[in-house]
């Protein structure tokens, strides 16, 4: 990051933020209220939802901005920026002290100049893949890719966070996959994984630990629709190298694709009940992270 947070309040307008950008030679600028950032309104904002809208550059920028957008804490690894931008295809990412005030802006530009790791450019292509043919053949070259990248880090700790987000990767572009040839999913869902995986420390060995957490009272239609994807993600996932869970936690079991009270109740069981079975799960499901949906 090289430069310090260039703002602007949400009430300021749209010609005011293009004048304070071009004063600065910035392609974005953060809107802020009460130092907390609230929107993000860039270049491409101005293109877009401005100009070729014709909108009248002196209304608000709250209008025009993107609200709620991603950021990253100012101790975050480079390579959590880059896996972040390219997941969520956005080319502007504010970065935050603890205390959430925005320090500065990390740009697409800024990480090209001190991209030098090609698992960056290999997540980038697997999010961009049409078929689950593509993802094998990329998936291929994950063990070499890695070992190549060892050799180039100081903290190997962040090999357990890269393999990781290559299995997200992969887990979110096959469930994408799977909808463009079923449909649409027919109500919210959440995929989510367990384990070394949820912790980010996953290696060349780990097996799958994932699931669904539904919306409750399903349908019939539904759960089986959810049941589908859950079986199509896992079976990839083994084509591509990421071994089938021993204890079968994994979202092609009915077990792990449960509804929110079902969850809820399964938790609360083992809480208040702690058999060995339960202090057992509890240290495989307590960890758990959003991969894909909503």
């Amino acid at each position: 990051m090289t430069r310090k947070a260039i703002t602007l309040g949400p009430d300021a307008s749209i010609r005011d933020a293009a004048v304070k950008m071009s004063d600065h030679g910035v392609s974005s600028i953060m809107v802020t209220e009460q130092d907390s950032l609230i929107g993000v309104l860039t270049d491409r904002d101005l293109r877009n939802r401005v100009l070729a809208k014709d909108v009248d550059p002196n209304i608000a920028i709250n209008q025009v901005m993107t609200g709620k957008p991603k950021f990253i804490f100012e101790n975050n690894r480079v390579f959590s920026a880059l896996y972040l931008m390219l997941k969520h295809n956005i080319h502007h990412l504010p970065v935050l002290d603890e205390n959430y005030t925005p320090l500065g802006m990390l740009t697409s530009t800024d990480l090209l100049r001190q991209q030098k790791s090609d698992p960056v450019q290999l997540i980038g292509r697997i999010y961009k893949a049409t078929s689950v043919q593509q993802l094998r053949l990329y998936a291929q070259e994950i063990p070499a890719l890695l070992k190549s990248f060892s050799h180039n880090i100081d903290d190997i700790s962040v090999m357990g966070k890269l393999l990781s987000g290559l299995t997200d990767a992969l887990t979110s572009r096959l469930i994408r996959i799977y909808q463009q040839e079923h449909g649409t999913a027919p109500c919210a869902f959440s995929f989510i994984c367990f384990g070394s995986q949820a912790r980010e420390e996953q290696t060349l060995h780990s097996d799958q630990g994932n699931g669904l957490l539904l919306p409750n009272n399903l349908t019939e239609a539904q759960s089986s629709y959810f049941k589908g994807m859950g079986e199509f993600v896992c079976e990839q996932l083994i084509e591509c190298g990421i071994k089938r869970c021993p204890g079968n936690i994994m979202a092609s079991n009915p077990e792990c694709c449960g509804t929110l009270n079902e969850w809820s109740e399964r938790f609360f069981k083992w809480i208040k009940s702690p058999t060995p079975q339960a202090m057992l799960n509890c240290k495989i499901f307590f960890d758990l992270r959003f991969i894909d949906g909503s």
